[in-house]
């Protein structure tokens, strides 16, 4: 399984080279696309004794309980089908070395405004042959830069060694945020028009507990517009905040009798509060978005107490990833998958009860 992910863990002195290419160290929110065991993220500074907020993607569902364990949010499992770009203001990753260059430009397409700092091979910028390649030659020329380094992976501290040349890649993607507020932005929250066909292939509701195709196929729909209109609450207040600010105060406030504005609007209309503002209110709704799924089950219903309070506590990772079709399957077939484990404990939890 482990060549199957090309799983190679970085070593540490690579995972603090790859962190010291920030330029801009006011961490917002950080995705790590493609986690592994979390090697990358554990040469990440300290914020004031603060942990930075980090969400991880990762394929290989048996690291995601090393990740939580290590205090990361897992919100995804393949990275090329993530949507939710907006709420980040660093990405820094380690992509298989095959697909290095996919993985670039997909973080490239879903960021808003910020810096991804990429651990890929070498060859990839060396033997430009594919016009994949040659784009993110373009990119790295206009909005960032390179550097080459040999045996990073060959060194003492490699858990698993190769002599491959590595680029380490810094790109900033930087919006024009004064014509963006007045305007529109965050274009990448945009409704996924995908269909639930297009999305689950061929699967079947292999057993009762499992919604009608329609039922999941409307979530995802009443939730992508949920958070569609949140973005457009978010830039219309950040839109008003600055034309607010563009005014300038009031004669109570020149005076001294009013409330003090200047600071506060400036902040409330800038990047960082809008992506802080709309991952807020687009947590609130996918946690809403998942809580509707499992009341919609008819397993809750058949639950003693203490075996919904166990199931409950699951599905606090589960409400972490993103609420797409495939995650929705997901989730109702590992509900089907543990019916025998969840009702053996609803015996046990009825003898001890009696005790």
């Amino acid at each position: 399984m482990t060549d199957s992910y090309q799983y190679y863990p970085i070593p540490a002195a690579l995972s603090q080279k790859a962190w010291a290419m920030f330029k801009n160290t006011r961490f917002v929110r950080i995705l790590e696309p493609s986690a592994g065991g979390g090697h990358l993220l554990k040469a990440k500074p300290s914020e004031h004794g603060q942990r930075l907020p980090i969400d991880c993607i990762e394929i290989d569902i048996h690291k995601h309980s090393t990740l939580r364990d290590a205090g990361f949010n897992v919100v995804g499992m393949d990275f090329l089908q993530f949507q939710s770009g907006s709420v980040y203001s660093h990405i820094i990753m380690n992509p298989p070395f095959a697909d290095g260059v996919h993985h670039v430009l997909k973080a490239w397409e879903i960021l808003f405004d910020g810096e991804i700092v990429a651990i890929i091979n070498a060859e990839t910028l060396k033997n430009p042959y594919s016009k994949e390649r040659q784009h993110l030659l373009r990119l790295i020329a206009q909005h960032g830069e390179v550097e080459f380094l040999s045996e990073m992976f060959a060194g003492d501290d490699a858990e698993r060694k190769t002599p491959v040349e590595i680029a380490l890649v810094w790109l900033q993607k930087t919006s024009s945020f004064e014509q963006d507020i007045l305007g529109s932005i965050l274009e990448d929250l945009r409704q996924d028009r995908l269909s639930t066909e297009d999305l689950a292939g061929e699967f079947h509701p292999p057993h009762e507990l499992a919604l009608p195709n329609a039922f999941i196929d409307n979530a995802v729909l009443m939730f992508n517009a949920a958070v569609e209109a949140a973005r457009q609450a978010v830039v219309s207040e950040a839109r008003a905040s600055r034309y607010r600010a563009m005014l300038g105060k009031t004669l109570g406030e020149l005076n001294g009798g009013g409330i003090g504005s200047s600071s506060g609007s400036d902040d409330e209309s800038s990047s960082d509060a809008v992506k802080r503002i709309l991952f807020k209110r687009y947590h609130d709704l996918k946690n809403r978005a998942w809580a509707c799924i499992l009341r919609s089950t008819q397993v809750t219903s058949r639950l003693s107490s203490a075996a919904q309070k166990r199931l409950e506590a699951d599905f606090e990772t589960v409400k972490s990833l993103e609420f797409t079709v495939p995650n929705i399957y997901g989730f109702l077939q590992g509900i089907i998958d543990q019916q025998g484990d969840i009702q053996l404990a609803m015996v046990c939890d009825v003898f001890d009860g009696a005790a």
